[in-house]
């Protein structure tokens, strides 16, 4: 334990000591494979000298996207510029001048440090701590920006983190494609607009954990005999847990993929009928609440 916390320590120092941390670690990687939808990505070596124009989002997940890397500005709501409806890339030396715009007009912009690697731009986004309901981490986020065979900007999105949930020190990594730009044309059709969209839901969840699948199945039998999971969970589970009576807090299903079909499968104030096993041991899931009102499971069960 004590190699972990001086690793946590030496990363907290400086975020960009997160890589070393996370190779030193017996962390997981998550990529995901680059859609079949999309035309092939093509190699471009000069890539950055051959960006600059204006972009329409290919989809409503592009939005989101557009909405990381031109409303950096603290004045203005990431919702507003999610509802932009295309993106300009300018590069002057090495710096990016990315602007939102809706309507014709600008709603948001924001200007940004590259790197520029044959076919590839890279955009750091830096990195940001996030603590509470137990956990403690930090997570560094890198774009990379490419073009495909149609002529439009693919992004796949790089992060690194490392952190503790309570006592459990954890590293890792994930690579995703996350967002395409096609070629700005003002007869093309805008992806629908946020407002139209029903909204992700959100899940308030609580656990209990413990070591075995034999304790795990104890829990079980003594929830089924309707005894108190906020009971059980004050005395029977991990000591670092048994402050909040197991609470975790409000969560998206998708930061849990081993337990994210079992989430968005119970309501309000249900349990998980089995027990569900991962790395840190053997968990029993409630969930406490749901929202917002007629939100949809961001992944089925």
């Amino acid at each position: 334990m004590t190699r972990w916390i001086q690793l946590l320590r030496y990363a907290l120092m400086d975020w960009r000591n997160l890589l070393v941390v996370a190779a030193a670690t017996s962390g997981c990687a998550s990529n995901e494979p680059y859609p079949e939808k999309w035309p092939r990505l093509a190699n471009d070596p000069a890539l950055c000298a051959h960006i600059d124009g204006d972009y329409t989002p290919y989809d409503y997940p592009s939005r989101l996207v557009i909405s990381r890397i031109a409303g950096k500005d603290a004045s203005k709501q990431p919702a507003e510029v999610v509802a932009a409806d295309r993106l300009g890339l300018k590069i002057t030396d090495k710096t990016l001048t990315a602007t939102a715009y809706l309507d014709g007009k600008i709603i948001a912009q924001s200007q940004h440090d590259i790197q520029c690697g044959g076919e590839s731009l890279l955009l750091d986004l830096g990195g940001k701590f996030e603590a509470g309901q137990g956990t403690l981490g930090f997570e560094s986020t890198l774009l990379r920006l490419r073009k495909d065979f149609a002529g439009s900007i693919v992004v796949n999105r790089e992060s690194s983190g490392i952190g503790a949930y309570g006592p459990i020190p954890f590293a890792g990594s994930t690579s995703g494609w996350i967002g395409r730009f096609l070629p700005y044309d003002p007869n093309t059709t805008i992806p629908q607009k946020p407002s139209d969209r029903p909204k992700p839901c959100q899940y308030n969840i609580s656990q209990i954990r413990v070591d075995t699948k034999e304790d795990a199945e104890k829990i079980e039998k003594a929830l089924n005999d309707r005894e108190s999971f906020e009971q059980l969970a004050a005395t029977n589970n991990q000591f670092f847990l048994r402050i909040e009576k197991g609470l975790i807090g409000w969560v998206s299903p998708s930061l849990f993929p081993k337990w994210g079909p079992t989430i968005v499968g119970l309501k309000k104030g249900e349990y998980s009928s089995k027990p569900l096993e991962d790395e840190a041991g053997w968990h029993i899931i409630k969930v406490n609440d749901v929202r917002p009102a007629g939100c949809v499971a961001p992944m089925a069960p």
